[in-house]
């Protein structure tokens, strides 16, 4: 394990987010992806994450026990002679004392940009990653997904490796229904409608899940500016504007069985007119099911 006190200084940096499991983070942080322990990343914080990482593992010790979670702690003493306040990074490690190490103490040095390894070469860090409206998980630093190209939203699914953060598919549910779903879940752009515009709906609807709980389903070809169909779910009105003229609600009286369906089905309504409808909805659901 490398000293403390000689920070390895990484040969490449890059910026990203990292955690451990669901336990802590994800925080911002810097590292070499080269600088491994075991296959767990090395990240280096700033001081003010050093301090929102500190506050959550004493939180841990208070819940499992301070003989189950090393702490960190950050000790700010008076101003120096040059008048800049000194701060002090210090790791308490009780539950290896006698057994791996003679002390529970250290004190983490900081490196040449003052950023803090916090538990390089000892914890599991690893990246944490967003979802892209195709269902594949990219690292966080990764701008564009590394499956299908398409760039990550504005605001992401953070998960870490899959576990940080993961959404649970819904339930299938029956044609031309969707679900009423929890209203404070976190909101997107129209991401999986980029999607589905740039590369088809394989023949079938495809469900867009927005924020208010509100549901749609779009029906099209790759590369096209209209979609061939729109569902409107029970509940989501089309706006009174251009686009949205097309309206057949005999088919769905048609095909929805004994169970009357209180949607509005439409037919070649523009990407843009769709794409306009979800952002005035708030945007999409966060939590989607992947594209089949």
């Amino acid at each position: 394990m490398p000293d403390a006190n000689q920070p390895h200084q990484p040969a490449r940096m890059i910026e990203t987010r990292v955690c451990i499991d669901d336990t802590l983070g994800p925080y911002d942080a810097k590292l070499d992806p080269a600088d491994r322990w075991n296959g767990a990343l090395s990240p280096y914080f700033t001081l003010d994450t050093v301090r929102q990482l500190a506050a959550r593992t004493q939180e841990m010790a208070e819940e499992q026990g301070h003989d189950r979670v090393d702490t960190i702690h950050v000790v700010d003493g008076d101003a120096g002679r040059e008048g800049e306040p000194r701060t002090v990074v210090v790791s308490i490690r009780r539950c290896y004392v006698d057994e791996y190490c003679e002390s529970d103490t250290e004190i983490i040095q900081p490196s040449d940009e003052g950023l803090y390894g916090v538990g390089s070469w000892e914890w599991t860090w690893q990246y944490v990653t967003w979802s892209c409206a195709c269902g594949s998980n990219t690292p966080w630093h990764e701008a564009c997904c590394k499956d299908c190209g398409l760039p990550r939203p504005e605001v992401a699914t953070a998960q870490a490796d899959g576990a940080l953060g993961a959404v649970s598919p819904r339930p299938d549910v029956p044609h031309h229904s969707i679900e009423e779903g929890d209203r404070s879940r976190r909101a997107v752009t129209s991401t999986r409608l980029d999607y589905l515009a740039a590369n088809g709906t394989n023949g079938k609807e495809q469900r867009i899940f927005l924020a208010d709980a509100n549901g749609l389903s779009v029906k099209g070809k790759p590369g096209a500016v209209e979609f061939e169909e729109v569902y409107l779910a029970e509940g989501l009105d089309a706006p009174d504007a251009d686009g949205w003229q097309l309206q057949d609600d005999v088919e769905l009286g048609l095909t929805s069985g004994d169970e009357p369906d209180h949607g509005h089905l439409f037919y070649d309504v523009p990407v843009d007119a769709v794409r306009q409808l979800i952002d005035e909805h708030g945007g999409e659901d966060a939590g989607q099911d992947p594209i089949a």
